[in-house]
């Protein structure tokens, strides 16, 4: 079995590579281009030909991407110099974000809203901050003199990430055996310190019952990971969500969205679920509102309720919801790339070839090993995916449509 090029770029260590913050910040964003360039020409060749078998409509419109593509020599050139396409994606991305924070506070109005943060330890820090002269300035920290910039922040979110799981998994074990009421809502993000590595920032909902065992838990972490500079505070109604709207701003930036789009392997904000109702139905009675109920779209857009609430609350009233099983084959890869990662740290650790080296010894082991099939996981499984929505007067807000392929505008988009 040859070694599918997408798997091997999923354990690539670029990172490694990244000497200093200058040559991250170009790095991320190169990486940020070659990202959107991709997108473009997978959007454009993929989707635009797909039409609708039974209306003959196109899924997509095909005059919105003609700003993204310019003739040269009978082919068809994707450009987008500002990168327009995937900032716009980012964008939603942020506002989803957003109305998913809203939700949650509105929701628990009558809990405790408890503001955590989480900074991992120095050794996950490059550079640190020295203050001379009343100016603060980074040097390079003598704990990481051994590892590259790109390796310290690896190192960082993987840390991060435990630590996060730990408080979690703490904070369950005991609220069940205090016998206390094990569910609270949340919402967690992650930002980058000035020196690159990632720190955490999270607020709980909590009741006034679970929240010693939330500050008893924050100790013991704090102490299991040798943490220093963390914040446990429980906030007023007034400065909850403020909080982390502060921290979520930065999301804006175009240097943040190259920074999340790089590391993407890693999730930068996560909450607790949106009610019962999935975010696609969600995002499809937005638009249907928006464009043919529009008293009921600004009724809702103007009320004291953050818009999501009243979305979940119109779905829940008003529309019938069906659903059909589908097979869909689930492959995973998390195995063989463990062992390609277990592999590189050992050759990178002994110091004695360059990251070239090593990735070309591990993709000659790899490429045309059987025994890669031992490493990935294959498995069926069975899905509900949406069918269709209808109102309770029978008219139909959404169906699944029969797509295919239309060969004629497939051949026109001779893309180079």
């Amino acid at each position: 079995m040859k070694l599918n090029k997408k798997i091997f770029n999923l354990v690539k260590k670029d990172t490694y590579r990244i000497k200093d913050i200058d040559d991250f910040k170009r790095t991320i964003s190169i990486d940020y281009t070659l990202k959107n360039e991709k997108l473009l020409k997978y959007t454009i060749y993929n989707l635009l030909p797909l039409k609708d078998k039974n209306s003959n409509k196109y899924s997509f419109d095909f005059g919105s991407f003609n700003k993204y593509l310019k003739p040269l020599d009978n082919k068809l050139v994707v450009s987008d110099n500002d990168n327009t396409y995937l900032k716009n994606i980012d964008d939603k991305k942020v506002l989803k974000d957003f109305s998913k924070m809203n939700y949650l506070q509105y929701m628990n109005e009558d809990k405790n809203s408890l503001f955590i943060t989480f900074t991992n330890p120095s050794k996950y820090h490059f550079y640190k901050h020295k203050t001379k002269k009343g100016k603060k300035r980074l040097v390079s920290n003598s704990e990481c003199k051994s590892l590259t910039l790109g390796e310290t922040i690896e190192k960082s979110f993987i840390n991060m990430n435990k630590i996060k799981r730990e408080y979690y998994k703490l904070v369950k074990k005991y609220l069940k055996r205090k016998k206390l009421d094990i569910g609270f809502d949340f919402v967690s993000v992650l930002e980058n310190h000035k020196n690159m590595s990632i720190h955490n920032h999270s607020v709980f909902y909590v009741s006034n019952e679970q929240l010693k065992v939330f500050k008893q838990c924050y100790r013991t972490i704090k102490k299991r990971f040798k943490l220093k500079q963390c914040k446990f505070i429980v906030l007023n109604k007034s400065k909850s969500s403020s909080y982390l709207m502060k921290y979520m701003l930065k999301y804006d930036s175009d240097f943040y969205k190259h920074y999340r789009r790089y590391f993407s392997k890693y999730r930068f904000f996560t909450s607790s679920k949106v009610g019962i109702v999935p975010q696609k139905i969600i995002d499809i009675t937005y638009n249907h509102l928006k464009k043919y109920q529009k008293s009921i779209y600004y009724e809702y857009k103007n009320s004291d309720k953050p818009m999501v609430v009243s979305l979940v609350e119109h779905i829940l009233d008003n529309y019938i919801i069906e659903y059909e099983d589908k097979t869909v084959e689930v492959i995973k890869y998390q195995k063989l790339q463990q062992k390609i990662n277990e592999d590189f740290n050992s050759l990178y650790e002994c110091h004695l070839l360059d990251l070239d080296q090593i990735e070309q010894m591990i993709y000659q082991k790899y490429k045309d090993n059987e025994e890669v099939l031992d490493y990935i996981d294959y498995k069926n499984d069975t899905v509900k995916e949406l069918k269709k929505i209808t109102d309770k007067k029978g008219n139909v807000i959404y169906e699944k449509k029969d797509l295919v392929i239309d060969t004629n505008r497939l051949k026109r988009l001779n893309i180079c």
